[in-house]
């Protein structure tokens, strides 16, 4: 899932930094439309278009980027182009039939094309200080804009106007602060989550990220939520509790996918529930993995264990944080 500043070149730099990935990342992971664009581009004016070393040994790449190429320039480091690739004119008539079949997507195009080294954090001072911070900690400018995109996903960071990478499928180009967890009122959750995610590399991290937020990986590239994945299991625990009614009759409270906490001393014992039921759902998670991995088809070379264990220190986390959220009461 790497993310190189030389936008175009992400497919070729996982297959040789990331080779775990490339399945699942080309298959619409955190690559966004603009590089299926590009492969489409390639495919239908091969004569026209070469995406290519060549190219890169010809351009202007930024020097913060992991691979470096250069040529002399009167353009100033700042002025220069993010993505020049993206100034083909056989690639901008491609982008420009996403202004109707794909309005967002074309809002994103739009910025990328004129993001430079300059002005690709513009706006966006949170994103930016996450990319500092993990560069501060030893990752590449490139890995650290890989977690933080996986990050903004989950709604656990403010992607405001950035220009260095789309974020999300479906999210549009400013961040409105409508998915993931800037519409979950539960503390001890968001928590958990982060410090789990601070804990992995990037890749498992987007992975994990994937797991909660897009039901990865028995979803096979069908699109999911957190809120559908909850709503399911909210579904799936009242099945079970008509197929055992007695031990059910007690259940003071029903879980209907709303993970948002109550406030008030009085609401201790429904937060208590919720933590409970998160519990399950994360173990659920688990066994619909392991079930995966049981049956994964012999060409799929992934054991998984990357996630699995992230799953673990996520309920682990989780229930460190649900028991501090309770000694404040």
């Amino acid at each position: 899932m790497e993310i190189n500043n030389s936008y175009s070149q992400n497919s070729y730099q996982s297959q040789t930094s990331s080779t775990k990935k490339v399945d699942e990342v080309n298959s619409g992971g955190i690559l966004n439309t603009f590089e299926r664009l590009i492969d489409k581009a390639n495919t239908n004016n091969t004569d026209n278009v070469k995406i290519s070393a060549a190219y890169y040994e010809s351009s202007n790449i930024p020097s913060t980027s992991s691979v470096t190429y250069e040529k002399p320039t009167s353009v100033k480091w700042e002025d220069q182009l993010v993505y020049p690739v993206f100034s083909q004119p056989e690639l901008i008539e491609v982008y420009k039939s996403l202004k109707d079949t794909d309005p967002e997507a074309y809002k994103w195009h739009v910025q990328l094309v004129a993001a430079t080294n300059g002005n690709k954090y513009e706006d966006a001072p949170e994103f930016e200080a996450f990319v500092k911070k993990w560069m501060d900690k030893g990752e590449s400018e490139d890995i650290a804009i890989s977690r933080a995109v996986a990050y903004a996903e989950a709604g656990l960071l403010d992607y405001g106007k950035q220009r260095v990478h789309q974020v999300g499928k479906d999210l549009p180009y400013g961040d409105i602060k409508q998915h993931g967890f800037h519409l979950i009122n539960n503390e001890p959750l968001k928590n958990a989550v982060m410090k789990t995610l601070d804990s992995l590399d990037y890749e498992d991290a987007y992975d994990l990220v994937r797991s909660i937020f897009e039901g990865f990986p028995e979803n096979k590239g069908v699109p999911s939520s957190f809120q559908e994945l909850l709503d399911n299991f909210g579904i799936k625990l009242e099945e079970l509790k008509k197929l055992n009614p007695e031990t059910a009759k007690n259940d003071k409270f029903t879980f209907t996918g709303d993970v948002n906490l109550k406030d008030g001393t009085d609401s201790k014992e429904y937060n208590n529930f919720i933590f409970d039921t998160l519990i399950k759902f994360f173990e659920d998670r688990i066994e619909k993995l392991d079930y995966v991995i049981e049956n994964k088809p012999p060409e799929e070379s992934r054991d998984f264990h990357e996630l699995r264990d992230g799953l673990n220190s996520l309920i682990d986390n989780f229930k460190k944080e649900a028991a501090g959220y309770n000694s404040n009461f």
